[in-house]
C-alpha cells in the first residue's frame, strides 16, 4: 500500500486501528501527516473563532522546484480545493490524539518525507511514527537546489490561518483597539492573512 500526505494519514489510521490481511506486504508512506506544520497555532484559532468562521481561503505552499507542477496544482489540479473547510481542522483535532495515543504494532512501513517540507511538522510525525512502527525505514531527501532560472520555494509558509484570522476578525469585532488592533492590520498585511472570513448567519 501506498499513501502520501492525508491518503498516509489513512494508511497509518488503518494499520493501528484496522484489521490488516494476512499478506499485506509493505506499506509506503510519503510524507504522511499526522501533525501539520504549527498545529498549535491552528487549534488556538479553533477556539477563537470555530463558531464563527465556517471556511478560510486556502494558501498554497511551495513544495517543490518543480514550477509546472506548483502551477498545476494552484491553477489547474481539479482535485484541489481552494478552501479550507474548519470542520476539516476540527475533524483533525479530534484524529490527531486518536494516532498519537495508538498502542504500537509490528508493521515496518517506509516512511519518504522531504526534509525542506513545509506542510506537515515532519521531525514531530517521524517521532511519532518512531514509536508507533517496529523499526520503520525511512528515505529523508535533503534540500537540492533549484534548477538555474527557477526561483527557490519560499520558506515554510504554511501559515496558522486560524490563528491569523482569528486575529483580525477579533479586531473588526472591536475586541482588540488601538495599538492591539493596529498591530492585527499590520500582522495581517506582513502575512497576507485574510481581512475577511466566511462567517455564520447569526
Amino acid at each position: 500500500m501506498l499513501g502520501q500526505s492525508t491518503g498516509g494519514a489513512i494508511l497509518i489510521d488503518r494499520l493501528l486501528h484496522g484489521e490488516l490481511p494476512a499478506q499485506l506486504g509493505r506499506t509506503v508512506l510519503m510524507a504522511p501527516l499526522v501533525r501539520p506544520r504549527q498545529w498549535l497555532f491552528s487549534q488556538m484559532g479553533l477556539k477563537l473563532l470555530g463558531g464563527f468562521v465556517q471556511q478560510l481561503g486556502r494558501r498554497f505552499t511551495d513544495n517543490s522546484t518543480d514550477e509546472a507542477f506548483l502551477e498545476f496544482i494552484r491553477s489547474r489540479d481539479p482535485l484541489q480545493p481552494q478552501v479550507l473547510p474548519v470542520a476539516w481542522v476540527q475533524a483533525l483535532e479530534r484524529w490527531i490524539p486518536r494516532i498519537e495515543s495508538a498502542a504500537a504494532v509490528e508493521h515496518q512501513p517506509l516512511i519518504i518525507q522531504g526534509q525542506e517540507d513545509g506542510t506537515v511538522d515532519w521531525q514531530h510525525n517521524i517521532q511519532v511514527l518512531e514509536s508507533k512502527f517496529r523499526r520503520p525505514g525511512y528515505l529523508l531527501p535533503a534540500h537540492r537546489p533549484s534548477p538555474p532560472g527557477q526561483r527557490a520555494p519560499e520558506p515554510a509558509a504554511a501559515v496558522p490561518r486560524l490563528a491569523g484570522a482569528a486575529v483580525v476578525e477579533l479586531s473588526r469585532r472591536g475586541v482588540l483597539t488601538g495599538f492591539a488592533s493596529r498591530a492585527a492590520a499590520l500582522l495581517a498585511r506582513k502575512n497576507a492573512w485574510p481581512l475577511s472570513v466566511s462567517l455564520q448567519s447569526a
